[in-house]
């Protein structure tokens, strides 16, 4: 038998199908076909990666971008909450004096919550820095954030009440 023969079968094959509505249901019926760009990638990376695809496992890299912006996202939102509780703190502080109790759990909870923001920032550079190390040279890559600036930012809107801020009780009106 000829390669003509099998190529004819598997037409005619196709063309019953068709006639059936075997393809009328298909997942993206109607949308282009999305073609990928494969070129410079390794066939055993290509192979793997269907393999994962798969199996429902992403790769290291994908992965990595997904913990990235999640972990940004809880940041952003952990920041605004922290500016939002500052605020409230230090209108329960205001007229205390400054060697009251309230008063120094409130600069111990300024400092920790300073720190722990320091520490997420911190983390979402290592989470960059494993993204840039594992994703294919093809992905467009996030740089480091700079901590230093990131903090200052911070910290002018997340400011403590200085020593000379608090009022003693009773020296103002309420």
């Amino acid at each position: 038998m000829s390669l003509d023969f099998f190529e004819a079968l598997a037409e005619r094959q196709v063309q019953d199908a068709v006639e059936e509505g075997a393809f009328d249901n298909l997942p993206g019926k109607g949308k282009p076909l999305r073609f990928e760009n494969l070129t410079g990638i390794p066939y055993a990376e290509l192979i793997a990666n269907r393999i994962l695809k798969n199996a429902g496992v992403l790769p290291e890299w994908v992965q990595a971008q997904k913990d990235l912006e999640a972990e940004i996202s809880t940041l952003l939102a952990h920041r605004t909450k922290l500016i939002e509780d500052n605020l409230k703190r230090q209108a329960q502080i205001v007229y205390l004096p400054t060697d009251h109790i309230a008063v120094n759990k409130y600069r111990l909870w300024h400092k920790q919550s300073r720190e722990n923001f320091h520490k997420k920032m911190k983390r979402i550079n290592g989470l960059i820095l494993k993204l840039n190390l594992t994703a294919p040279s093809t992905i467009r890559l996030p740089g480091l954030h700079k901590v230093d600036e990131e903090m200052q930012a911070f910290d002018e809107e997340f400011q403590p009440v200085a020593e000379g801020k608090l009022a003693p009780r009773g020296s103002q009106s309420e």
